[in-house]
């Protein structure tokens, strides 16, 4: 197999992993008088083929590397073996939306090798805490995404690539996980139904109620010819007001279509029975009174948590003023610079904190480039997936 490096002064191309245009990791042979030259050129933003025979196997941007050794070579030429690596496949650098993993090939059981990288490189990163006796659960959330990359040349690597989605979408995968292992412990199985790994407290859920709900509404087949979202959306409703078959069922589009996962996580998050119930029947109380007023019933939801801390009392006094001028003036916390007039319009739009911060860091990030095209208020836009974004204006 011949491999050569195009454009350069490089003698040869040894071995390299490449995923899309971006190098993974690359052994380069460079003559020593052009060693210099070469790494100063890593700094630059510029792609380059890698060759396999006459076909350029990829294009790529060597900027995303940095230098992890040199060794020199003594052959019928003076010059160094130098070793790059994406920044994305170190463990000091790696983020969270996509990371590389680079593993020996000698190395037998390639699975658990790649878990302990993962985790070395995220347990620290993860939006909530995931303990060992529960880790292999979530693992099985993790593994589907990892995707093993194709090698050039004789690599003593494997090189692999993670995609991982949203924060969103690994709170969730980190709250199935735990679920799973709750249930397990439990039950010494876990769940059929997919739908149930949704329960936010599996400890104190009552699932002798769940079953007489699952037969007021026609049994268990009638309940799986809801879409997945509904499902789980109905779990989590389900969780709060019990068999109650009319609040549920009539509300799916508002349990799904709001943070009522956040609620649920607050009730698992407490230790007091007593205050469980409580924040339940705060909770069945506001939406008896919001129900029908959309304008505060996704706002409440979104922001549940913080209004039962600064108003207990007003829930309890049933005071609706107080409670209806808190929805209408939210403020955010620590508003990053250059996010102000963000804020005034997420507040305005009555925007959790949680999905503010997320909103924020994706303006800022996009501030530069959206004010090429000038506007009289803030825009927002972000993919979620391939086929799905959102966009938020004033």
């Amino acid at each position: 197999m011949r491999i050569a490096f195009s454009l350069t002064t490089i003698i040869g191309v040894h071995s390299a992993i490449v995923d899309e245009t971006e190098l993974v990791y690359g052994t380069f042979i460079v003559p020593e008088a052009d060693k210099q030259e070469f790494k100063n050129r890593l700094r630059e933003k510029r792609t380059l083929p890698i060759m396999e025979g006459a076909t350029a196997k990829a294009r790529v941007d060597l900027s995303t590397c940095f230098v992890d050794q040199e060794v020199k070579v003594d052959k019928e030429y003076k010059a160094s073996h130098i070793l790059l690596i994406s920044n994305k496949a170190s463990a000091k650098s790696a983020s969270l939306d996509s990371q590389y993993f680079l593993i020996r090939k000698d190395i037998e059981d390639q699975d658990s090798a790649l878990k302990e990288k993962f985790f070395d490189q995220n347990i620290k990163k993860l939006p909530l805490p995931i303990f060992k006796d529960w880790e292999q659960f979530f693992w099985e959330g993790i593994r589907p995404m990892i995707k093993e990359l194709d090698s050039i040349g004789n690599c003593p690597y494997k090189g692999y690539v993670l995609k991982l989605p949203s924060i969103e979408g690994i709170q969730e995968l980190v709250e199935i996980s735990h679920v799973k292992y709750e249930y397990f412990k439990k039950f010494k199985r876990v769940p059929k139904l997919e739908a149930l790994f949704a329960i936010g407290d599996i400890q104190n859920f009552n699932f002798k109620e769940w079953a007489g709900f699952l037969q007021s509404i026609g049994g268990p087949e009638e309940f799986k010819n809801l879409a997945m979202n509904q499902q789980k959306a109905a779990v989590r409703a389900f969780e709060i007001f019990g068999n109650d078959k009319n609040v549920i069922m009539n509300n799916i589009p508002i349990w799904h279509g709001s943070a009522l996962r956040q609620v649920n996580i607050l009730i698992r998050i407490t230790k007091d029975k007593n205050k469980k119930a409580t924040i339940k029947n705060m909770f069945k109380v506001l939406f008896a009174h919001y129900g029908e007023k959309r304008e505060y019933i996704f706002p409440l939801i979104g922001n549940f948590e913080r209004l039962v801390k600064e108003h207990e009392q007003n829930i309890r006094n049933k005071n609706w003023d107080a409670i209806e001028k808190w929805l209408t003036e939210i403020r955010y916390e620590n508003v990053s610079y250059g996010a102000e007039e963000l804020s005034k319009v997420c507040g305005k739009a009555k925007v959790s904190k949680n999905e503010y911060k997320l909103f924020e860091a994706q303006y800022l990030k996009n501030l530069e480039q959206g004010l090429i095209a000038p506007r009289t208020y803030p825009t927002i836009w972000s993919e979620f997936a391939k086929n799905a974004a959102w966009e938020m204006l004033d």
